[in-house]
């Protein structure tokens, strides 16, 4: 059974180790000089990258807000269905472009160090919000609920306010720019302390992605299939954060990379004989790894047209411990965990088609 080493936050800052204890997967980020650094905490015991939220009323009084659920993931643009545009009491514009004034996201100031506390809220104005009718007439489509890209929380300056998502420490931490935080001062929350994972038997190790999509990826040996029409598809993988299945994998892939499913017609399961993903590197890892799962169960997505494999949140809390998934100031994404070795294969033993 392995431990947890909690590492105080002021080490954590100062890019210190403590003797004999687990390290830090990355280092600590200093804040550009026009910019704090902040940390959004997820609502509930997974990490499933939904957060509290509030947007002010747009017909009411200062201060009166809409406290709606946010989900935040790696997907691009912003939209909302018309009833629950109308329901939070804004205006639809005749070609369904609309713009969202302000979005507040409580959250913890972690540098500089406040004279008194930490807590702050986090403000984005001026988001363009695509509309559509969901079916269901005017009670359809409302969730009180918004979905935003992570790029959103940066602005699309990923690589200067380099964000991070803590898959077990359930929070995101990013830079951001002072003026879009309000120091509230008011709250006793205090800078939680990072976990880590103190157990030799795991590799720190990491993926680098091409921002969300994995470089190779291959099901039972294929990295190609053919669908019934002729149509030649590429196996494919990326990273989604966010709640959900571990793994989800389109059924036309499923279908064409041999994928034993739990029924013929609308399957909902299916077992991988080898997924294979990489390269997987780091200071764990001698030489360019693959990572592979043997005879592991899939979900399947009733869609034929996508073919794709969907890695959610749980997957990186499943499989690479104390999983942090952020951008480095080269432009460069990548997944760091601490994994299990016998996960790990040489890249010679890929099954080429």
């Amino acid at each position: 059974m392995h431990t947890l080493i909690r590492l105080a936050a002021v080490v954590l800052l100062g890019g210190a180790a403590l003797a004999g204890a687990a390290e830090p997967l990355v280092k600590p980020v200093a804040p550009p000089g026009n910019a704090v650094r902040i940390r959004l905490p997820m609502v509930g015991k997974t990490a499933s990258c939904v957060f509290k939220a509030q947007i002010p009323k747009p017909k009411g009084k200062p201060g009166e807000v809409n406290e709606i659920t946010l989900h935040v993931g790696t997907h691009s643009g912003v939209s909302s269905t018309i009833q629950q545009w109308k329901a939070w009491g804004f205006e639809v514009p005749a070609d369904r472009n609309a713009e969202l004034p302000e979005l507040i996201i409580p959250g913890i100031l972690v540098t500089p160090k406040p004279a008194k506390g930490r807590d702050i809220e986090f403000k984005l104005t001026k988001i363009k919000v695509s509309l559509y009718e969901a079916p269901g007439g005017e009670k359809g489509g409302i969730s009180n609920a918004l979905s935003l890209p992570l790029s959103a929380l940066t602005g699309g300056a990923d690589r200067v306010f380099e964000p991070r998502v803590h898959f077990a420490d359930r929070l995101i931490e990013l830079s951001a720019p002072a003026t879009a935080v309000k120091k509230l001062g008011t709250g006793a929350e205090k800078l939680a302390d990072l976990e880590l994972t103190d157990d030799p038997k795991l590799l720190p190790a990491f993926i680098a992605l091409n921002t969300t999509a994995v470089p190779f990826a291959s099901v039972n040996g294929k990295t190609q299939y053919t669908r019934p029409t002729g149509k030649t598809e590429t196996v494919t993988a990326g990273l989604h954060i966010g709640g959900g299945s571990a793994i989800i994998m389109s059924v036309s892939m499923a279908r064409g990379c041999g994928v034993e499913m739990d029924r013929e017609v609308n399957p909902s399961e299916g077992k991988v004989k080898e997924l294979r993903l990489g390269p997987i590197t780091g200071p764990g890892v001698k030489g360019q790894k693959d990572f592979v799962l043997k005879d592991v169960t899939v979900v399947i997505s009733g869609s034929e047209d996508s073919s794709h494999i969907w890695l959610s949140s749980a997957f990186a809390e499943t499989y690479f411990k104390d999983g942090v998934y952020g951008c480095e100031p080269s432009g460069a994404w990548k997944l760091h965990g601490r994994v299990k070795p016998d996960l790990l294969d040489d890249q010679k033993n890929r099954k080429m088609p």
